[in-house]
């Protein structure tokens, strides 16, 4: 089913999930971080099989789907700096996120520090704020720094 999943053969995936009772969280993790590995590495990778895979398998429990969506964000990141390469496509895998706090670590990850700052505006973690605020240092964004500053 992994090998499956991995080919992108999702329906028959499915299938040999459901009639086996296979552990489906597991098989799509083990499958998504192959997929996000192997497209990461490769200098012509691409994020489009990973949102297909996304798109394509059964949702999984709110928790796990984070989880699973997470990793591959940062599988694409760390893979992409040990080439020394733009990570800025991981970007595109945010949107499955469902849970905000992971949503918001994802753009903090992504470098998307702007969006990061809003959610942390609405869950109101001052930790949250802060830690933002010194990635937006490091990354000199003044005008974002601005806004932070202002809002605590």
């Amino acid at each position: 089913a992994e090998r499956l999943l991995v080919a992108g053969h999702f329906d028959l995936a499915q299938r040999v999930i459901d009639f086996l009772d296979l552990p489906a969280v597991e098989l799509c993790v083990r499958a998504s971080n192959q997929i996000a590995t192997k497209e990461a590495r490769s200098s012509t990778g691409s994020i489009s099989p990973i949102v297909r895979f996304l798109e394509a398998i059964p949702k999984l429990p709110p928790v796990e789907w984070d989880s699973l969506v997470s990793n591959v964000v940062n599988i694409w990141i760390i893979e992409k700096a040990e080439l020394n390469a733009d990570p800025s496509l991981a970007g595109q895998l945010i949107r499955f996120i469902h849970d905000e706090r992971c949503r918001m670590d994802a753009h903090v990850l992504t470098g998307n520090l702007a969006s990061a700052f809003h959610i942390g505006q609405r869950l109101g973690n001052l930790q949250d704020i802060l830690h933002i605020r010194t990635c937006a240092q490091k990354a000199g964004d003044q005008e974002l720094l601005k806004h932070i500053n202002s809002f605590l």
